[in-house]
């Protein structure tokens, strides 16, 4: 998948404050929607012909999973169930407006604590970057496109505090 191609001149591309504003509580509220296993919000956040195309084996690499349409992007939910907790960190995020609505990057680091042997909990660490192309409905902006690559990943062990 392609990003969405920018417009020209960089004045063009610039977003108005409130898109830019709304767009970042959308990429926040992605993250959020994982970490709470929030289906019904989580499947909210994307247009109708949505597209998620998961990379867990680097950019460059082959697409390891592609979820097509809103109303199969409840599908990551049963493998999240699967950890004790999951905390996705969103920072870097930068947007811009593009010929058919907008297009952004995104960068979050991850963690999934799992369960290992005699109940050690170990935390997967996972730097990712998100490719996002944006589309406007009219009840706002909405995730069309995102490419999910994981650039680094690695196991930790935390002191989990109860």
């Amino acid at each position: 998948m392609r990003p969405a191609l920018p417009l020209a001149a960089p004045a063009e591309r610039a977003l108005p404050a409130a898109d830019r504003t709304e767009i970042r509580a959308l990429v926040d509220a992605y993250a959020v929607a994982l970490d709470r296993l929030d289906v019904e919000g989580f499947v909210e956040l994307w247009v109708p012909d949505a597209l998620m195309e998961i990379h867990e084996d680097g950019p460059g690499a082959p697409a390891t999973a592609e979820i097509r349409g809103r109303d199969r992007m409840h599908l990551p939910f049963p493998r999240l169930r699967t950890y004790l907790a999951t905390v996705h960190v969103v920072g870097t995020h930068v947007a811009e407006r593009t010929v058919g609505g907008a297009a952004g990057t995104t960068y979050c680091e991850a963690h999934h604590l799992v369960e290992g042997d005699g109940g050690v909990v170990a935390d997967k660490v996972l730097l990712i970057r998100y490719l996002d192309d944006y589309g406007r409905l009219p009840e706002g902006w909405r995730l069309a496109r995102r490419r999910v690559e994981v650039l680094v990943r690695w196991f930790a062990e935390p002191e989990v505090l109860r």
